[in-house]
């Protein structure tokens, strides 16, 4: 979230996809287009890495703070069982984990407890837009402390953040493997 361009685009899509972007973190990047005179629309994929990674398309109902998907992919279709989200693709169904609810033929999909961490994301989800200008997000969560990431050339000021260079060694990184999430 660094304003280092002399120029900017006047219209921007941002298309975002993995884990849930908090809902703060949305509110930082329109603040920031906002102050930058750009249009800015957000928009969402789900997929999982075993079918394809733009499964759904969706957009966030911001009076809910839900993201609303539809089915973009010609190739996959889904099925919904009890409340659990499952795709089918090649005649194969495949298990996401993840929770989702049919609404006005829209899916709200909701990622399962074991790939995010509640704590975390009310954590982030608290975060001001002056917060995210100042850190890329969490680290790791250890005893209920969590630790976060500060920007490139930002310094910290408590022991709960990381200087941006420090993340590989904070978390044994090495390029080669992913990293071992705490």
């Amino acid at each position: 979230m660094q304003k280092n361009l002399k120029t900017y685009p006047s219209n921007i899509t941002l298309l975002l996809g993995g884990y849930n972007c908090p809902f703060s973190l949305e509110v930082a990047f329109c603040n920031l287009a906002k102050e930058l005179k750009i249009n800015i629309n957000i928009l969402y994929v789900y997929g999982i890495a075993e079918v394809e990674s733009a499964i759904f398309l969706g957009r966030r109902n911001f009076e809910t703070k839900d993201i609303m998907y539809k089915l973009i992919s010609k190739d996959t279709s889904y099925l919904v069982k009890d409340v659990m989200l499952f795709l089918i693709y090649n005649k194969m169904e495949f298990e996401t984990g993840d929770y989702v609810m049919e609404l006005n033929n829209n899916l709200i999909i909701k990622q399962n407890s074991q790939s995010y961490s509640k704590e975390v994301s009310s954590f982030l989800e608290s975060w001001s837009y002056e917060d995210w200008r100042k850190n890329t997000g969490y680290i790791y969560i250890e005893n209920s402390i969590i630790y976060f990431q500060t920007r490139k050339n930002i310094e910290t000021t408590s022991n709960l953040e990381i200087e941006y260079f420090n993340f590989l060694r904070t978390t044994n990184l090495t390029w080669l493997d992913k990293p071992n999430w705490k």
